[in-house]
């Protein structure tokens, strides 16, 4: 199983280099970042990577071996103010996604087409809005992934950033497989952020890739955890000590199950956010200093440092 921690450069404290000295520190071998593509095409056809941090650590963990997801998304104004939904703001997208692509050829990185496609629509529409929720992201994916395949046959695709503890976030998912999805894809993206014990949670994702395989004519599909995480906020609710054996026991439960190919723990840092909730959900604070979630997976991972 692929191990590893989710981050915004920008929003973080700490530099390019600090932050690749700690992914080989906690021995994370992949790490998960955006690539915005309303940061990176701010004039229409005229691509650039948003700031030299964020350039600086995708080169070196390239060197180091580390392997990044890159999530392509994000809404760019330039094409209007919703999702890339309209065959023009599509074709729009997949030029940017070509020259994302292009920046790394032949190196087998991980693509995360969008992340929480879902999230504005469900906030925005009732469930009976779901089903054309999902047909427009299946329809990007469609053809971000054609276009990723012609221009890196070397790279892994993966979409759906749901989560699976959800009864509405797997009936949005079924509009999805209904649609083929899974035939334009190398695994499917989890997102299962709960309170509850792993245990019990990993009861509900095992019955969810039983469902995924059955609805792929019996062939196993790839499950990639691409955000998971704890707040140690006020809201986050669980004490310390416990966020500490949760996080032993995600990293253990997930490693034992061989459809699992990834857990990438949100996040490495606590990051800056006006929302305390969302700011506090790093292995380390702000500052560097182990949280009790580190804790909790150095207990699994058993680093020497």
């Amino acid at each position: 199983m692929l191990t590893g921690v989710c981050f915004h450069p920008d929003r973080m404290s700490i530099s390019a280099t600090e932050t690749l000295d700690l992914l080989k520190k906690y021995q994370f071998y992949s790490y998960r970042t955006d690539f915005r593509w309303r940061e990176i095409e701010k004039k229409k056809g005229v691509y650039k990577i948003p700031y030299e941090k964020l350039q600086v650590i995708v080169d070196g963990s390239l060197k180091a071996r580390i392997t990044p997801i890159i999530i392509l998304g994000s809404a760019n104004p330039l094409y209007g103010d919703s999702k890339p939904v309209t065959e023009e703001q599509r074709i729009a997208f997949t030029h940017y996604v070509s020259w994302v692509v292009d920046q790394y050829p032949h190196t087998p990185i991980i693509y995360e087409i969008y992340n929480e496609w879902w999230n504005d629509d469900f906030k925005n529409n009732p469930e009976s809005n779901d089903a054309i929720s999902a047909k427009n992201y299946s329809e990007l994916i469609k053809e971000a992934s054609q276009t990723i395949r012609m221009h890196n046959p070397n790279a892994i695709i993966i979409a759906g950033s749901l989560n699976p503890l959800s009864a509405r976030h797997r009936n949005w998912f079924y509009y999805m497989i209904k649609d083929g999805v899974l035939n334009n894809i190398d695994g499917v993206s989890i997102h299962p952020y709960s309170k509850h014990s792993p245990d019990k949670d990993f009861s509900v994702i095992d019955l969810f890739e039983k469902y995924l395989t059955r609805m792929n004519s019996g062939k196993k599909v790839s499950i990639f955890i691409t955000e998971m995480g704890y707040s140690n906020s006020i809201r986050g609710l669980l004490p310390p000590v416990v966020q500490e054996s949760y996080t032993h026991q995600y990293f253990r439960l997930a490693s034992e199950r061989s459809y699992i190919k990834g857990l990438w723990w949100y996040s490495l840092t606590d990051e800056k956010s006006v929302n305390p909730y969302v700011s506090n959900f790093g292995l380390l604070d702000i500052n560097g200093k182990e949280k009790d979630i580190a804790k909790g997976y150095l207990k699994w991972s058993k680093i020497d440092k």
